[in-house]
């Protein structure tokens, strides 16, 4: 592959973390290829529990300027909050 096929495969990626009814609670920044994201801080207080249904949604973009979506995977996960 020339550099120029290797850089335009190259992906960017965001995280969410929100509750089952779509509350976002963290989005982290674009983070891009070999590099890793800004430590968690939720965008709101949640009372202390445990949710069962939270949502952990992955999306990848290129990087080639166009931002143009490629991938993305959701799945659950519970979030413990003391």
């Amino acid at each position: 592959l020339d550099e120029t096929m290797i850089r335009s495969q190259s992906k960017g990626k965001r995280v969410v973390v929100s509750l089952e009814d779509g509350t976002v609670l963290w989005q982290s920044q674009l983070v891009e290829p070999g590099e890793v994201s800004e430590p968690m801080k939720l965008n709101e207080a949640l009372p202390a529990g445990t949710y069962p249904n939270a949502v952990l949604h992955f999306s990848c973009y290129t990087m080639d300027g166009s931002m143009t979506p490629l991938n993305s995977a959701e799945t659950g996960l519970t979030l413990w909050v003391r």
